[in-house]
Formats: C-alpha cells, sequence, structure tokens
C-alpha cells in the first residue's frame, strides 16, 4: 500500500472528493499518527505484558486485602459497640 494514495477511489473512500492531493496528505497525517500510536502502545504492552500482568494482580490483592481489614474492623466495631 503506498503511503499517499492519489487515486479518485482513495479521496472517495475518505470522503476528500474535490481536495488537491496536498490536502489529502495534511488530512491523513493525524490517521497516521494515531495508528502508529496505536502500534507502538500495543506493542510496549506485549513486551511488557506478564510484568503489567504481575503488576495489577499485586494492586488487586493488596486491594481486596485493605477491604477485608476494614470489614473486620467495622465487625468488631460493631460487635463492641453495636448493642
Amino acid at each position: 500500500m503506498q503511503l499517499i494514495e492519489n487515486n479518485a477511489h482513495a479521496y472517495q473512500c475518505h470522503g476528500l472528493q474535490g481536495r488537491q492531493p496536498a490536502d489529502y496528505a495534511t488530512e491523513v497525517s493525524p490517521i497516521v499518527s494515531n495508528r502508529l500510536l496505536v502500534l507502538l502502545s500495543s506493542s510496549l504492552v506485549a513486551v511488557t505484558g506478564p510484568a503489567i500482568l504481575g503488576a495489577v494482580t499485586q494492586a488487586s490483592l493488596a486491594a481486596i486485602q485493605l477491604l477485608l481489614e476494614i470489614c473486620r474492623v467495622g465487625l468488631v466495631a460493631y460487635q463492641i459497640l453495636g448493642r
């Protein structure tokens, strides 16, 4: 695939009828940069996937433990003061 397509089909697909090729290149630039950003971020996630998964797992377990401790303290306070 060419980086910049100058044929009529490309203009019709992207809704750029009646524009000059220079305008077409400036219109495609944000699309290309967004695709490049997605490609780079997905490759970063693929490379660091196990590390990210481990960090998310540890954070989730810590949050669950904290929630259980808060519930336990609340239950003890209810037993002492609730009667």
